[in-house]
């Protein structure tokens, strides 16, 4: 593992402009390797207890109309007003939700399925995509 991580990694990807910005350097990528000895182990937190860890990315995939949709949107409603999740009946922590659709909408669709399961709004956060005239992106 040694000889790998000595090997030269000047040839690797560099990104490109950083904008604006033009003080920056431009970033190298390079491995780095560990040994799977060297890991802390650590405990997995729930959001949903046995059922969403916290902090993870999570995918929710299937055939058009089987609930997906309505299942995250019911997490994030749960999540803001600090419901409780079914089947362990365990009251979670209030949280913000993030919500970035590329199918629904906001007014016709999730705003009015959230309301029905009782979200308290101040907490779902709408990720937009405007155009300089500030117009939104379908």
């Amino acid at each position: 593992m040694d000889d790998i991580q000595k090997q030269d990694h000047s040839q690797s990807p560099k990104t490109g402009n950083l904008g604006n910005s033009g003080n920056l350097p431009p970033l190298v990528w390079k491995p780095n390797l560990i040994k799977a000895s060297d890991v802390e182990v650590k405990q997995l937190k729930w959001l949903w207890p046995g059922v969403i860890p916290e902090g993870k990315l999570c995918q929710f995939a299937g055939e058009p109309g089987t609930g997906k949709s309505l299942i995250t949107l019911f997490v994030a409603s749960t999540l803001s007003r600090g419901g409780h999740w079914p089947v362990i009946n365990e009251k979670c922590q209030i949280g913000k939700t993030l919500i970035i659709s590329c199918e629904d909408t906001k007014e016709d669709v999730i705003n009015p399925r959230l309301i029905a399961l009782g979200a308290d709004l101040d907490n779902i956060i709408y990720s937009l995509i405007e155009n300089e005239q500030g117009h939104e992106k379908p």
